[in-house]
């Protein structure tokens, strides 16, 4: 493990989500992280090392559930999407506002993340409530 962040250095490449500051502390204090949780350790990529995220990250909220893996965003729409197109894909990489839905024009990429989020979503408590 790398011991210092060189002074003003700035990452634009690296992707990590909150689901992994857990694993990561826990790697950087030296503690085994719980076993089964979301997120991976990215502590090295606090360091500097340049690497892609291993895990998909995946999250549930307007304008439905969706999934970041490589350069790829997908949203599964739901009822709060009110509207919006029932598949939506970005290539984050080249439209990061998300502004041009290649869903119908790249359907062979939709379908395995959309199987991703599908069995993510049925992991999920059943408490969690669909907001208005």
């Amino acid at each position: 493990m790398a011991g210092k962040v060189k002074a003003d250095y700035v990452d634009t490449k690296s992707v990590f989500c909150g689901v992994d500051w857990l694993p990561s502390a826990c790697k950087i204090a030296g503690v085994k992280a719980p076993l089964n949780i979301d997120g991976e350790d990215v502590s090295d990529m606090w360091f500097g090392a340049k690497r892609s995220h291993r895990k998909p990250l995946l999250w549930n909220g307007y304008p439905g559930a969706s999934i970041r893996e490589g350069k790829w965003r997908f949203y599964l729409s739901s009822s709060r999407s009110k509207g919006r197109d029932q598949n939506m894909l970005y290539n984050i990489l080249k439209d990061p506002a998300e502004t041009n839905n290649l869903a119908l024009t790249h359907p062979e990429v939709t379908t395995k993340p959309r199987k991703k989020v599908e069995a993510w979503l049925k992991e999920l408590p059943k408490s969690i409530p669909e907001y208005e």
